[in-house]
């Protein structure tokens, strides 16, 4: 709801600027016949008086009244639905507000967003980003470590070393059984999110702002047996809640 009541603010105050540069040109370079340079406060005072009480309310009614009337139908709208702003409320209903803001989401994505390509396999996650120094990848242990807790202590080639504290995490050292499910989700988002930041880091401030990398994803049928031929809709799941705005496989 802020957004939007910022938003409203910044057009009306993007609209007064340029009335009011239209209004110094007019002044600056009269027509043929009117009087030049910027009026003094007489001048001013000379007008309102000119107009009077309820052209002067008129004058600011106008100027004032409509984003104040947007702003109050702005939290009569998030109180209405439960404190969401129109936007949201649209993009959870599927309508076109929703559509429109998933497209400009897209779009900044793929503009401004670092680019990340992630190679996956069962041991290790290849990571390839402008945060990767010389071009070269990232290449790291798909390996946590998990302390009493339930914080993470250490990730990658790090979690593998025998003196590392916390209980170690292997998400895919084993297939699952059939009449088993795979529960190693959550820490493979915190491995993601942690190898995503460091293959943006030159693009790391960008995570603040709410732009977030661009993924490709390599040879995800290498998890396959993990996944019962789910690999992409999980991984898509992964990688966004670690933090990917777009997810695509190559």
């Amino acid at each position: 709801m802020r957004f939007n009541i910022v938003g409203i603010w910044l057009t009306w105050l993007f609209v007064m600027v340029v009335l009011a540069g239209v209004m110094w040109v007019l002044f600056m370079f009269p027509l043929p016949g009117g009087s030049a340079g910027i009026p003094s406060l007489e001048e001013v005072l000379g007008l309102f008086a000119h107009l009077g009480v309820g052209g002067t309310i008129t004058i600011f009614a106008v100027v004032f009244l409509p984003p104040i009337l947007l702003t109050y139908f702005e939290i009569w709208k998030a109180r209405r639905s439960g404190g969401l702003s129109p936007a949201t409320e649209g993009g959870r209903r599927g309508g076109r507000g929703g559509m429109v803001n998933a497209l400009l989401r897209a779009f900044l994505a793929r503009r401004i967003a670092p680019r990340i390509t992630v190679t996956v396999d069962p041991d290790r996650f290849q990571f390839e980003g402008p945060g990767v120094r010389d071009g070269s990848a990232l290449e790291a242990a798909t390996a946590l470590r998990v302390g009493h807790d339930l914080k993470v202590g250490s990730i990658g080639d790090e979690a593998l070393a025998p003196a590392a504290p916390g209980v170690l995490i292997r998400p895919f050292e084993e297939p699952p059984r059939l009449d088993a499910p795979w529960l190693h989700e959550e820490p493979l988002i915190h491995y993601c999110r942690y190898y995503l930041m460091l293959a943006s880091a030159r693009h790391a401030r960008s995570f603040h702002f709410g732009v977030r990398p661009v993924v490709t994803v390599h040879k995800a049928h290498a998890l396959r047996s993990f996944f019962r031929g789910r690999e992409t809709e999980v991984l898509d799941r992964v990688f966004r809640a670690a933090a990917a705005s777009v997810v695509t496989f190559a």
